[in-house]
């Protein structure tokens, strides 16, 4: 921990005399400060654009502007705002910057580092969209990363995503099959924040009006042609891991005192989401809705009119079946390269000395940006801090117990008195430091304690855990 001393020099000006103050005497100003480097996920794009337009949003580039007025509502502000509630228990300053980068590869996180004026490919062609290319807003990056690195007590990297979608695109960006056109075409305008139907319906009209070029060859074409894309996105992965491990060295480099956190990624398109007010599982409503239908045209009389019932399933199609059935393709489709990276991810963490955060399983969104929406990002800030708790405190000199899992009311064993305790704390009329419990994140020593049956919640459940327990039972 990097500790500045400075001399407390009071002077009072008397008759035109500076004359020193009498008592003055040395104070120790206690600063941790904390990093986060990533790409648009941990910039917080999407949260906070009153625009709508993707060039609108305020996080599409890094400005000190944006450093000294970040989005409040993306995981590295929301993680500063733990550590500052941590930081005044304890008499320390803590100081969260986020340098995340949209557009960002992790390659180009490690290049920005090292060079004066580096662009990644697809920030290049951002700006030229944007018609930024004199009045180049990307042009102190480096200037930028290297006021703030050095004195780093704490970094964070969560890097990958774009990783995998350039490869994506370079395989299939110089393609003229009509038909990887136009998967590109819809795959771009989802990743630009554009609602699932109308992006599947350009597509669809964009292979409408090519027809005439379609045919069987055209058709093993783009088969073969997205083939190579998976192939593609397998050696992004590892490369991506591999470059996340080569940040830390080139951080390291700069400043051997920073401890480091990887922060892997999550699915976006789960087995479950939000519909019709709350959460289901998307094979649930998928077969409800093709039930649905079934006994919509059993129970139909043989003379019904054709072209309604036609129209009536179209409606069906439409506004029932599209958005669920493309959630459950994205989730299904993408889960494996997701869960590929994660593993690379945490092979290289372990290696290079770092901690490992899962947030594979954060919230599902409700639509298909694969950016986190609000909740999802506060999910991150807790899984964060949970998992960085214990070295932050440490560099704090805060002294960490060894936590024992059901001792909930802290007087070294478990006992039934325990149990009374989660059931009071539940209730809102006990709580165990002196603070508020309900509602309050559970730092990572209070969630072994209290989360007994680790389903990452404290609930009635751990209570009756403590009881199986204590009766040498199971549940």
């Amino acid at each position: 921990m990097k500790k500045i001393i400075s001399l407390a020099l009071a002077t009072v000006m008397l008759g035109g005399i500076a004359c020193p103050a009498v008592g003055a005497e040395e104070t120790e100003e206690k600063t941790y400060r904390y990093v986060a480097l990533g790409d648009s996920i941990a910039a917080g794009f999407g949260l906070e654009n009153e625009s709508g337009s993707f060039f609108g949003d305020p996080s599409l580039f890094l400005t000190e502007d944006l450093i000294a007025n970040p989005i409040r509502s993306a995981y590295p502000a929301l993680y500063g705002e733990k550590l500052t509630a941590l930081g005044e228990e304890n008499g320390y300053e803590m100081i969260a910057t986020n340098l995340s980068t949209c557009g960002y590869l992790a390659e180009d996180v490690e290049k920005t580092i090292l060079e004066d004026n580096h662009k990644g490919a697809m920030m290049q062609s951002i700006l030229r969209m944007t018609g930024n290319t004199e009045n180049d807003p990307m042009e102190h990056y480096h200037e930028i990363f290297s006021q703030y690195i050095p004195d780093a007590d704490l970094v964070s990297i969560q890097l990958g995503g774009n990783d995998i979608i350039l490869s994506m695109f370079s395989t299939v960006g110089k393609s003229d099959n009509p038909i990887v056109e136009a998967v590109r075409t819809s795959v771009m305008m989802l990743l630009l924040g554009t609602d699932p139907q109308t992006a599947m319906q350009t597509a669809m009209q964009k292979i409408k009006a090519e027809r005439d070029k379609i045919n069987y060859k055209t058709v093993i074409e783009a088969a073969n042609a997205l083939k190579t894309v998976v192939d593609a996105t397998d050696e992004s992965v590892d490369k991506a891991a591999q470059d996340v491990g080569s940040i830390i060295d080139t951080v390291r480099t700069i400043n051997e005192d920073a401890d480091f956190a990887v922060v892997n990624m999550y699915n976006p398109y789960g087995n479950s989401l939000e519909l019709n007010g709350k959460k289901q599982n998307i094979r649930t409503v998928v077969c409800e809705i093709i039930t649905g239908s079934a006994e919509y045209i059993s129970g139909l009389d043989k003379n019904a009119d054709r072209d309604t019932v036609v129209a009536d399933l179209k409606q069906i199609v439409k506004n029932k079946l599209s958005y669920p059935m493309q959630y459950l393709f994205a989730g299904k489709t993408i889960d494996s390269t997701i869960k590929a990276l994660n593993s690379s991810l945490k092979e290289v963490a372990e290696s290079k000395g770092a901690i490992y955060v899962d947030v594979y399983d954060i919230s599902n969104e409700s639509n298909l940006d694969p950016h986190p929406t609000a909740q999802g990002h506060k999910d991150i800030a807790d899984k964060l801090y949970e998992a960085t708790y214990k070295t932050v405190a440490e560099k704090l000199g805060i002294e960490v117990e060894e936590a024992i899992s059901g001792d909930a009311d802290g007087d070294g064993k478990v006992s039934i008195l325990d149990v009374t305790c989660i059931q009071k704390m539940l209730a809102e009329i006990f709580d165990r430091d002196g603070s508020s419990f309900s509602g309050r994140f559970l730092t990572a020593i209070e969630k072994k304690i209290f989360d007994v049956d680790g389903d990452g919640r404290v609930t009635i459940q751990d209570a009756t855990a403590i009881q199986f327990r204590l009766a040498d039972l199971r549940p």
